[in-house]
């Protein structure tokens, strides 16, 4: 399925609101950001084959340390379907999970091979409140 720069962001938003109603799922066990709130710090555009899209966003964390900043980032997933209906197309979320990566990096064992691409559609890796 061709899908314009526009449907990607579309389909990088709904993903991320999907992430942030589960922050807390997917937080790090790490004791730094224990009581840190998290937020969408990077939307991926990872690729669509048929009527199935990915997007991988990430989730950041900022935490202070003998005086220094420091941030905990966490990726997630998004699997999405693309449903067409008479009056237009519409996306269901489908499945989240954190990536399990092949042994070269370049593509993620739960979503599939096919999905490589990297289009960034958002980043905001910023030390916010800092």
């Amino acid at each position: 399925m061709e899908l314009t720069r526009e449907e990607m962001q579309k389909a990088c938003i709904i993903a991320a609101k999907e992430v942030e109603q589960r922050v807390d799922q997917f937080k790090p066990d790490t004791p730094a950001i224990r009581n840190k709130k998290g937020w969408v710090c990077k939307q991926v555009f990872r690729g669509s084959v048929g009527d199935e899209l990915v997007c991988s966003i990430s989730l950041q964390w900022n935490y202070t340390v003998a005086g220094s900043v420091g941030r905990v980032v966490q990726s997630v997933h998004v699997q999405l379907r693309c449903i067409v209906k008479p009056d237009g197309r519409f996306l269901r979320v489908t499945g989240l999970h954190m990536p399990e990566w092949t042994m070269d990096h370049d593509a993620c064992v739960r979503c599939g091979q096919q999905f490589v691409e990297n289009i960034e559609i958002k980043a905001d890796t910023s030390l916010q409140d800092y």
